[in-house]
């Protein structure tokens, strides 16, 4: 990885985003200094040096990032949730590994996977600013010409995952709250199915309007925190919606304290379950158009996020032009689409209910 020192010579600030897919590393600079900026991550991305002593402070980095997620309550859920949903392929594994696996993992193995997958024709370089498109691409070829151009040794397609049923998973732990999270799996990630997904997303919990917030918090005084967000995946992605909540409420009618994850729970799928049968209705499809339209819009303020979704669509397969027919292919979508959808995610769901422990906040009376 460069110094900082390095980076701050050319006026940058470099990010690194790990991902379920790929890697994102993203260079921001000056106009004047862009040549030596490129410069500066290819050779990060062409020459890793892959000392020991780099080695062993990113395994304790990685240590204390993963320690961290498994304290959050939502970040947590949402891992179990991840393996349920995907049992036996990478997806259900968590990006940062496990402690154990990191110990393993010595300078021979890190070199083999560099030399494997660091290689031109398995990266996509996207420049996004103040500068002459032709200049950008010779500089950019002249700047990543030293990265070797190997074959890349081809990943077989992930089987999809197989359960004929949902798929429960009760915890408990410490926590100031319950929690419900769905998951539900969605198909690969396509041009004709990433702008149904990204509306159904918005439907169920895309603001104050969303079904989770107004069928939930302001009807049945449901959750603390409650949303959704859509996760597209190469070889197939999921929604997830979660809701946190007090574990314990009384009935209605007697006033007598009972768990009440359950409801929860069944108000949750009551969502997907209205949507399957008889779809959104005009009014709010419209609502999740203009809100998914403009949240994408908000998304590209910046150069370094312009950059981020024209490398990642060609990433994904769907060709960097996508992110400017996305907008119109959102507007597109039909009742019948999310109807469909709908219907697709109550095949194939899981749920993780975490219930917190005596000691820590909601406690049974």
């Amino acid at each position: 990885m460069a110094a900082p020192a390095a980076v701050g010579a050319v006026g940058g600030s470099l990010e690194v985003t790990p991902g379920f897919d790929f890697t994102e590393l993203s260079l921001a600079t000056t106009r004047d200094r862009f040549p030596q900026a490129l410069r500066l991550l290819a050779e990060v991305l062409g020459s890793a040096s892959l000392e020991p002593a780099a080695i062993e402070a990113g395994k304790a980095a990685l240590k204390h990032r993963i320690a961290a997620l498994d304290d959050d309550l939502t970040s947590s859920s949402y891992q179990e949730l991840l393996l349920q949903m995907y049992p036996t392929t990478p997806y259900g594994r968590p990006v940062p590994g496990y402690p154990s696996s990191l110990d393993r993992i010595g300078r021979k193995e890190l070199e083999a996977f560099y030399h494997a997958h660091y290689v031109q024709n398995n990266m996509v370089v996207a420049v996004v600013g103040n500068i002459e498109t032709e200049a950008a691409v010779q500089q950019t070829r002249k700047a990543f010409d030293r990265i070797p151009f190997r074959p890349h040794p081809s990943e077989p397609a992930l089987p999809p995952p197989d359960f004929s049923r949902p798929r429960l998973a009760m915890r408990r732990r410490p926590a100031p709250a319950a929690q419900v999270m769905l998951g539900t799996l969605a198909p690969p990630t396509t041009v004709e199915t990433y702008p149904t997904w990204t509306v159904l997303d918005a439907i169920i919990g895309g603001g104050k309007r969303a079904r989770l917030f107004t069928n939930l918090r302001e009807k049945y005084g449901i959750g603390y925190m409650l949303g959704s967000f859509y996760q597209p995946l190469l070889d197939g992605g999921h929604l997830v919606a979660y809701v946190v909540t007090e574990a314990y409420r009384a009935d209605p009618q007697t006033q007598v304290p009972e768990l009440a994850l359950d409801v929860v729970r069944n108000r949750m799928l009551e969502q997907f379950q209205s949507l399957a049968e008889h779809g959104p209705t005009e009014a709010e499809l419209q609502r999740a158009k203009s809100y998914t339209i403009g949240g994408f819009a908000r998304q590209h303020e910046r150069n370094r996020d312009q950059a981020h979704w024209l490398v990642w669509m060609e990433a994904m397969g769907l060709g960097y032009g996508f992110d400017r027919d996305l907008p119109g292919k959102i507007a597109a979508v039909t009742k019948e689409q999310i109807q469909q959808a709908s219907k697709d995610c109550l095949n194939h769901y899981a749920l993780v209910v975490t219930i917190p422990t005596p000691d820590f906040g909601s406690e049974a009376p």
